[in-house]
């Protein structure tokens, strides 16, 4: 459910994360994905098993400076990875972890 509305996702598979990773996203909002995970000697991406949550912003810069300033714990540093997305994780303070991302638009 999205701002009080039902959101249709189909099963999709993420070749860059083959291996420890099934996706669930909108076929009309591409930024709303159900992402499962799995631990995988196979994974691409492995931390993302230590994900708990995983929310889209529109500037992660200035979000990371705001975890920065406010002192939460950053646990994976800000980082642009191969799969057009730039990211950090931050522990809450219930041990969660989140993954904050942004696309990268392209030649960026």
């Amino acid at each position: 459910m999205v701002m009080g509305r039902t959101v249709p996702l189909e099963m999709i598979r993420d070749r860059t994360t083959f291996g420890c990773v099934s996706r669930a996203a909108s076929l009309t909002t591409s930024t709303t994905q159900l992402i499962l995970t799995w631990a995988s000697p196979t994974a691409v991406d492995p931390r993302v098993c230590d994900v708990d949550i995983s929310v889209e912003v529109d500037d992660v810069e200035r979000a990371h400076a705001e975890a920065v300033e406010r002192g939460l714990d950053v646990v994976y540093p800000l980082a642009d990875e191969a799969w057009g997305i730039r990211r950090f994780f931050v522990r809450d303070g219930t041990g969660r972890i989140v993954n904050v991302a942004s696309h990268r638009s392209a030649g960026r």
